[in-house]
């Protein structure tokens, strides 16, 4: 291979951070009393990134994020191969190597729609974990396989997986804000 691969889905994972943070500064601050719809739509139409989010996606997103672990909710996904699984789960690590996992999934064939997917959630992670080491948040709270991994990280792979299965990749992002913010908080 003479270069690396980009990432198709690059931007979304940089809208998702910019997303994730806007709504976690004010989720802190108590300016978000509850999840309800009228809550998910004006935060669903102000973040940067394209998603779609409702009650239904929200509430089995914060139920899995504090009732299950990212790899019983990969294992069992029907959306992914084992190629896909395996990737899915490194790419949420502190130590990944977020270029050679996009050039490994870049490189083999796959269902667009799964494609998209892992490639959403590498760009996630990446965002995510880049963002964690520079700012000391949460970067080891959770592990993965035995391995560091940011808890917003975590919940955002659970989200992005629970909401894509509802109803595709911008329920999937819409998820995957949810579950970042409760992996990363621990609240309620």
């Amino acid at each position: 291979m003479n270069a690396k691969s980009q990432n198709p889905y690059e931007e979304r994972g940089e809208k998702f951070l910019e997303s994730y943070l806007l709504v976690l500064d004010d989720y802190n601050d108590g300016k978000i009393k509850e999840i309800n719809e009228e809550t998910l739509r004006e935060y669903s139409d102000r973040v940067p990134v394209d998603n779609k989010v409702n009650l239904d996606i929200a509430n089995q997103v914060v139920e899995k994020v504090k009732n299950s672990s990212i790899e019983n909710e990969v294992e069992k996904s029907s959306l992914l191969s084992s190629f896909s699984k395996s990737i899915f789960l490194q790419s949420t690590v502190n130590e990944a190597n977020f270029e050679e996992l996009t050039d490994q999934v870049l490189n083999r064939e796959l269902p667009e729609n799964e494609k998209e997917l892992v490639l959403t959630k590498i760009a996630i992670s990446k965002n995510l974990v880049n963002y964690s080491n520079r700012n000391s948040t949460n970067s080891s709270g959770c592990t993965v396989n035995g391995k560091p991994a940011p808890c917003g990280a975590v919940g955002a792979g659970i989200g992005l997986l629970a909401g894509t299965l509802i109803c595709g990749p911008l329920c999937g992002v819409g998820g995957a804000i949810i579950g970042g913010i409760i992996g990363s908080s621990g609240k309620d």
